[in-house]
């Protein structure tokens, strides 16, 4: 009899708060499209809350404390990463099939490890692109992953054949990267920082005339939190080129 009226109260429990999650990470999701991450995050938390062992909701926590990390500087965004990285990991532990988990933990230890310096770790360069080749398999439309994939590119591809082959890295290219740059740009148009990496790889290979026209595309996005801070980037790149 205890465990038929235990049964009950966890089912009446469930149904009660299944609704309540859903909103949470509806008006997160919306918060977090915005470029708003603070507010995406209380919502995210709140959510853990209820369900700690949720995949879905921790890898968001995740994201949110990835974008988050970007606009801090020395210990501070290192740390934040720190954190973003827990939650991807534990996310991961729950639950391997879900394709942002490995799209947001390319994401996290790109910048939080790839992006620092003269590339020396080879097997942090691997791991990137086995979550990234991951993620895609499961959902080949992350625009986040074909972005990161970009980056990838970019920093592995620089460094010297002779170095990348023998650790397994034979297969970055700087023409790669402006291909997934543009896929990225595709798949969310409306995205001023993809527009931007897209603009500096044009330049990095030369290219200045595409440069110019992706780099005065972006001031066409949407003035939303998540694009201001790029859209400005975009326009002291575009007085320089146009200075010289």
């Amino acid at each position: 009899m205890r465990r038929t009226i235990f049964i009950v109260i966890t089912m009446l429990f469930i149904l009660l708060f299944a609704d309540s999650i859903d909103e949470l990470l509806h008006t997160g999701d919306y918060f977090f499209k915005r470029g708003e991450y603070s507010d995406a995050l209380s919502r995210y938390t709140r959510a853990e809350s209820l369900s700690p062992n949720d995949a879905n909701i921790l890898w968001r926590i995740g994201a949110a404390y990835n974008r988050i990390s970007m606009n801090l500087v020395s210990k501070a965004r290192t740390d934040t990463f720190k954190v973003a990285n827990e939650y991807l990991t534990n996310a991961l532990h729950i639950n391997q099939k879900i394709a942002r988990i490995h799209s947001e933990l390319a994401w996290n230890l790109t910048y939080m490890g790839l992006l620092t310096g003269n590339l020396t770790n080879f097997a942090m360069a691997r791991r990137v692109k086995e979550e990234i080749d991951y993620a895609l398999s499961l959902d080949s439309t992350i625009a986040d992953a074909h972005y990161i994939f970009g980056l990838w590119h970019r920093t592995v591809g620089a460094v010297s054949i002779l170095k990348r082959k023998p650790n397994g890295l034979g297969d970055a290219s700087l023409k790669s990267a402006r291909a997934e740059f543009e896929r990225a740009v595709e798949l969310k148009p409306d995205c001023a920082l993809f527009k931007l990496e897209l603009a500096k790889q044009f330049l990095f290979d030369g290219d200045t005339a595409s440069a110019y026209s992706e780099l005065t595309k972006i001031a066409e996005t949407s003035d939303l939190p998540v694009n201001r801070p790029y859209k400005k980037d975009a326009d002291d790149m575009l007085k320089e080129l146009s200075s010289k």
